[in-house]
């Protein structure tokens, strides 16, 4: 993995954003790995910290490689960040990231992991709690959700979403490209992530972890 250079800042750039409309699989993946994927490795390794002493778990740092792709090139790219070393699929993880016009920060259940139901219910708990920009996500892939305090009426399509065989269940909070461009990353991120480290919390302690 490229490395960053210590004087290189944390922020994206109009450029960064740009790099997720650049036409042809081969030189998207290029311009993602070359420009994104150090930077995004460093915004994950200033926010490990912070998560593990808001959670008091040990986290580990996993930028995206999109491995399973071979001809549509990815529309977004992220650093997850998961209590596993070796992935993040398998369990409720964070994650920031960017599609071309935007930045978001999420915490979530993929369908991977059977723990998207406990995780599900968590979320549901906290609707009421939630601020005003926050959306619930079904599908990793996609760019929005839904507005959370619009599901307070409608819980158990979370519920049922976590039901289903290719279910997800993610909360996310955003923000534009032109809102970002030029702040650091970390910075920016940190008073975006308290609801989400407590929904994460939630469902740890329903799911008797240790």
């Amino acid at each position: 993995m490229p490395a960053l250079a210590s004087t290189t800042s944390l922020a994206f750039s109009q450029g960064d954003f740009a790099v997720l409309t650049i036409p042809g699989f081969q030189e998207r993946m290029a311009a993602l790995r070359a420009q994104l994927t150090p930077k995004l490795q460093a915004i994950g390794e200033r926010l490990q910290p912070e998560l593990e002493a808001a959670t008091g778990r040990t986290f580990y740092v996993h930028v995206a490689r999109h491995a399973r792709r071979t001809k549509n090139p990815p529309d977004d790219t992220w650093v997850a960040l998961s209590e596993m070393p070796r992935g993040y699929k398998m369990v409720p993880h964070f994650a920031v990231g960017l599609f071309a016009d935007h930045l978001f920060v999420r915490v979530g259940a993929l369908y991977e992991t059977d723990a998207r139901h406990g995780f599900a219910q968590a979320l549901i708990d906290a609707l009421p709690r939630l601020p005003k920009d926050a959306q619930i996500l079904f599908d990793h892939q996609q760019p929005g959700g839904e507005s959370a305090a619009a599901l307070l009426a409608e819980p158990e399509r979370i519920a049922g979403a976590a039901r289903r065989r290719q279910g997800e269940v993610l909360l996310q909070r955003a923000r534009t490209a032109e809102a970002v461009i030029g702040q650091d990353v970390p910075e920016l991120v940190r008073p975006l992530l308290a609801p989400l480290v407590a929904v994460y919390g939630a469902w740890r302690q329903t799911a008797q972890l240790p």
